[in-house]
């Protein structure tokens, strides 16, 4: 021999067996994890579960959340107002803000489902602050990071007019048939 050991035949070499029994440990570990982590979570990030609709999007805006029912996620709005309001026309402010660029508008065409977005002159603070609606939300959510979270909400009157108004109340954002506003509201610029 030339002063190399030659390898035992059929034996494979010492570093592809390491490298073999750490992936079949590091795969043993992971699905102990996973039917843990499904155990104890069922209703969220599980893969096992049965869940209401075979939607993924719809599953993960509502079930991302350890609170069930609030859509979260930088769609959700948009996705909210789909799901309950299909088809409306939403109207936003002429002034600006979050509701009048191209973002906001490709997202209530698509996942809001809406029929048109308007842009309108009227005095949105004005409104959220002068209209109690509570009584008539239907959906609630949250968007954004920590610092720049915003919560938004649906108000649906039990006569949908097909119409959509954006309001703002500080962080919150209203999304408000406007069968629930008074006769008028377009009077006055923000």
């Amino acid at each position: 021999m030339t002063g190399e050991e030659a390898q035992p035949a059929g034996r494979p070499p010492l570093p592809a067996l390491v490298l073999l029994a750490g992936l079949a440990c590091f795969l043993i570990y992971n699905m102990a994890n996973f039917f843990v982590l499904d155990s104890r979570v069922s209703d969220r990030y599980s893969a096992l579960h049965r869940y209401h609709t075979g939607d993924m999007l719809e599953v993960w805006l509502v079930t991302v959340s350890s609170t069930p029912g609030v859509y979260r996620g930088r769609f959700a709005a948009g996705w909210m107002l789909g799901r309950h309001a299909p088809g409306s026309t939403i109207i936003v402010p002429d002034s600006g803000g979050p509701h009048s660029g191209p973002r906001f508008r490709n997202q209530m065409l698509s996942f809001g489902r809406a029929r048109e977005v308007e842009r309108r002159r009227y005095n949105q603070r004005r409104l959220a602050a002068d209209i109690d609606f509570e009584p008539y939300i239907v959906a609630v959510g949250t968007s954004g990071e920590r610092r720049n979270r915003r919560h938004y909400r649906l108000a649906l009157s039990d006569r949908p007019s097909g119409t959509i108004i954006a309001l703002r109340r500080g962080r919150q954002e209203i999304f408000a048939d406007t069968a629930l506003l008074p006769d008028g509201w377009e009077a006055g610029p923000d």
